[in-house]
């Protein structure tokens, strides 16, 4: 369990260091050069956000009250019974959207499906390594539940 762990969390931090330098890239640029912004009318841009943040909030609450003695027959419990990575989703999607709509930012809209590859290909390392680890038992949870949206 320990190996797992290290691993998960070494995946976890390659992936927001990544994301943590792409985001101050496209904020540098888009002051440096003065890009094209778009406009939401506060009273809805504040409620989009407002969900956004708070569902994100609500999935990595889940998330982590779900792991505490996480062992393998426990893979099914609470949120990770629906998807497997909940936490690289919030990151990949309502992070970078809440951001694009409080910066205005196309930019941070087109870099989802930047975020969503970097993501995938470290989760699929992480992947490779829990199956080593488990093995069939993984696999077999691998094809029951989807990786990112509680739906197939």
């Amino acid at each position: 369990m320990d190996q797992e762990n290290k691993r998960k969390n070494s995946s976890i931090a390659k992936g927001a260091l990544t994301t943590t330098v792409v985001f101050v890239l496209c904020y540098f640029f888009e002051n440096k050069f003065n890009h094209i912004k778009y406009t939401v009318g506060d009273p809805w841009k504040n409620i989009m956000i407002f969900f956004l943040l708070g569902e994100a909030t609500f999935l990595l609450g889940w998330a982590f009250l779900s792991k505490k003695n996480k062992k393998i027959n426990q893979f099914k419990k609470g949120i990770y019974f629906y998807m497997r990575n909940p936490i690289q989703l919030v990151i990949i999607f309502h992070l970078t959207v809440a951001m694009s709509l409080f910066l205005g930012s196309w930019l941070f809209l087109f870099l989802l499906p930047l975020q969503y590859s970097v993501w995938l290909r470290l989760i699929k390392i992480e992947e490779q390594s829990l199956v080593g680890i488990y093995g069939q038992e993984y696999l077999d949870y691998m094809s029951d539940v989807p990786r990112f949206f509680p739906w197939r």
